[in-house]
């Protein structure tokens, strides 16, 4: 709450809480963080995020919300550097 008005710092401290629960495979709290980010108005790095996103879907065992953030990567984010792999992870 105390970095509210600071989008930047806010979204830093997301992002971080986000690796560092999913550093220690506590997935549902890593994808929590990761969604805040991924529906945060104004974050501009929502392409490795829903890859992030992916993984930890992954990891969970969520293959269906895995692949809609695979999807979203592919719709969404064509000039990204996980547009390739995000392309070459969904199978068919």
């Amino acid at each position: 709450s105390d970095f509210g008005d600071n989008p930047f710092i806010k979204n830093l401290i997301l992002s971080s809480l986000g690796y560092s629960h999913e550093a220690k495979k506590e997935y549902k709290p890593a994808a929590e963080y990761f969604e805040m980010l991924a529906s945060a108005p104004d974050y501009d790095m929502k392409d490795e995020v829903l890859f992030n996103l992916a993984q930890i879907y992954a990891g969970m065992g969520n293959y269906e919300q895995r692949l809609n953030a695979l999807n979203k990567i592919i719709s969404d984010h064509e000039d990204s550097m996980y547009f390739k792999i995000a392309k070459e992870s969904i199978p068919g």
